[in-house]
């Protein structure tokens, strides 16, 4: 039974293809879900401004997402590949591949969305009010003078 659950080469594969996609579609409802609860409470309690602003991130915020989540199903495809071709030793060594490359994305995404996020903002032409809303602003002193010097949002 154990093989018949793990194994996409035999036996009837929309089952087994419904069951692994399963929590891929319910991660992005649920990040779709993220979005429309952000613009439901902002447009309740916040300004027009601040409810133009939410969508704006909402749609950054989901190709990110998006753009992870294809790098993760490669890294999935990789990984059945070596399950398929009865070679489990490689996995390892995709998984911690896959840890780093995900690493180095989120440094990079961290560095682009924080120091970028007026240079999105005018690409998405949202209006010149909305940035200091957009802009990362860290609470810390030192934060604050290291932010000023990069982010071209101060």
């Amino acid at each position: 039974m154990k093989n018949d659950r793990s194994d996409f080469t035999q036996g009837s594969i929309l089952k087994k293809l419904a069951l692994f996609m399963l929590p891929i579609l319910g991660a992005l409802v649920l990040q779709a879900a993220y979005g429309a609860v952000d613009l439901l409470v902002v447009g309740r309690f916040g300004s027009t401004s601040g409810l133009s602003a939410v969508s704006t991130g909402s749609q950054v915020l989901n190709l990110v997402t998006f753009v992870v989540t294809q790098f993760a199903m490669g890294i999935t495809v990789l990984i059945a590949r070596y399950l398929g071709e009865k070679r489990p030793q490689y996995i390892g060594q995709v998984i911690g591949g896959g840890a780093v490359v995900f690493a180095l994305m989120a440094a990079v995404l961290f560095v682009a969305l924080g120091g970028f996020a007026r240079g999105i903002s005018v690409l998405m032409q949202a209006s010149s009010s909305l940035w200091p809303i957009m802009c990362f602003r860290p609470s810390s002193a030192a934060l604050v003078t290291a932010s000023r010097r990069c982010c071209s949002c101060w």
